[in-house]
């Protein structure tokens, strides 16, 4: 996928517009084509084949969002900034800090999307573009 800065713009104001007073409803999103033929976001698949693609920070990240669904299975509501924190991330008010950044390479890449009032993030995996 080439980088077009406009729709990575974008899709940062896509993430921003989901933060409300610091928090952001975080729900599943099972797409049963990708789970029949996919691998679990939380599978070494993912680790070792999406990980140059999506890098580091966005891949914990999603792994982070992720793993909460063993407790919260419908979703959850989650700090922003301490979400962010323990990732390591500075989260501030705006567009332009490196947890949004990330988060906006989860949705360039179709991991994560923006609902009416979520961030829907798969919980598969399909295999890497050849």
């Amino acid at each position: 996928m080439s980088s077009n800065p406009s729709r990575r713009t974008n899709e940062a104001h896509a993430v921003h517009r989901l933060i409300h007073h610091g928090r952001m409803m975080i729900t599943p999103w099972h797409d049963e084509s990708v789970s029949q033929h996919g691998f679990p976001t939380l599978s070494r698949y993912v680790e070792w084949y999406w990980l140059p693609i999506l890098g580091p920070t966005a891949l914990l990240a999603l792994r982070r969002m992720v793993s909460a669904f063993e407790w919260y299975s419908n979703g959850y509501e989650s700090h922003v900034e301490e979400l962010a924190s323990s990732l390591g991330l500075t989260y501030t008010e705006g567009t332009h800090n490196p947890f949004t950044r990330a988060v906006s390479r989860l949705m360039y890449f179709g991991v994560v999307r923006g609902t009416a009032h979520s961030l829907a993030v798969r919980t598969h995996l399909p295999l890497v573009p050849t």
